[in-house]
């Protein structure tokens, strides 16, 4: 590397808001988790566990995220109570999804109730809301938004000010298919001889799917987030802008050299699987960038891999940033 390309001054990096995380293998899923993790205070987990004694509760990363919601929410559960957590929805989940769950008090569905209705105890601005699919109420949401609603699907709404200050409604529809992770009871055996696969429900995703949509609803305005695409591998920033669009994040990719300009209304700047090392005099934008004129409101996330070659700019950053 010639001299002029090196960091002169570390010094200058010293008072900025680093986040870098190194992994093996580049996995879109876990990708978002960290991403959204920053925005929501490291909230939820991906999955929960139904315990024997019943014993889920919300985490307390969630509960404080769930504490600062400033706008009303509704959660619309498109079922009765007695049904979503009865042989109602069980029947429905086995003809439609051939899914086999026991209509128990500790059954997934129960679990699923217990932990949405724990959401208005956190937070008064927050209501939770039961559709009877046969009623009037029910067709008028089918007839107000612009995809399907299906039985045991959740709405998460909230009425707020657009970017104009107009009153707009934004709304999040949650699938059977997004909370329960299934797993096949049959291992393929149905389908190999001519019947049909059958399938358990082995977790549920319901606490980071609906934190997750309350977030998209509620906040006012997407956070900007530029992927430095002349440093990172294609495939894994593609993987990601199609994981976080749906959180109320607008990805927006970053081909040129990083500066001041470029990076005006950006709230993250993101390196996914680098491809290449950072200069230091956009090091020296970054650390700008990150300190904000004081206020420190900004990030800087790396996704490493092993295939990377060697960075040691990105590196000496990191490492003057993390010794802070």
């Amino acid at each position: 590397m010639n001299k002029d390309t090196k960091i002169k001054n570390p010094k200058i990096m010293k008072r900025s808001i680093f986040t870098i995380v190194f992994a093996v293998v580049l996995v879109a899923v876990i990708i978002t988790a960290n991403i959204f993790a920053t925005t929501l205070a490291q909230k939820a987990p991906t999955t929960i566990d139904l315990t024997a004694d019943d014993s889920n509760t919300l985490t307390p990363e969630n509960i404080d995220f769930i504490k600062s919601v400033d706008k009303p929410v509704e959660i619309v559960i498109c079922a009765t109570r007695e049904g979503y957590t009865g042989s109602e929805m069980t029947n429905y989940v086995y003809s439609v999804y051939y899914v086999q769950e026991n209509a128990t008090p500790d059954n997934y569905f129960n679990q699923t109730v217990t932990l949405l209705e724990t959401y208005p105890k956190y937070n008064e601005n927050i209501k939770i809301t039961y559709v009877d699919p046969q009623s009037p109420k029910f067709k008028e949401l089918e007839s107000n938004y612009e995809v399907d609603i299906a039985y045991g699907d959740i709405l998460v709404r909230c009425t707020r000010p657009d970017e104009t200050g107009k009153e707009t409604t934004y709304e999040s529809v949650i699938t059977f298919e997004d909370i329960y992770e299934l797993y096949d009871a049959s291992q393929g055996q149905g389908a190999m001889y001519g019947g049909y696969t059958t399938y358990t429900i082995t977790a549920s995703n319901i606490e980071s799917e609906v934190s997750s949509a309350v977030f998209t609803v509620a906040a006012s305005g997407k956070k900007k987030v530029a992927i430095l695409t002349k440093h990172s591998t294609k495939d894994s920033y593609l993987a990601l802008t199609k994981a976080l669009e749906g959180y109320n994040f607008e990805m927006l990719e970053l081909d040129g050299v990083i500066s001041e300009e470029t990076l005006k209304d950006i709230d993250t700047v993101l390196l996914s699987s680098p491809v290449s090392d950072i200069s230091a005099k956009e090091l020296e934008v970054l650390d700008k960038f990150l300190d904000n004129n004081g206020k420190r409101n900004k990030n800087f996330m790396v996704f490493g891999s092993t295939s990377s070659p060697a960075t040691p700019n990105l590196n000496e950053f990191s490492s003057l940033l993390l010794a802070v």
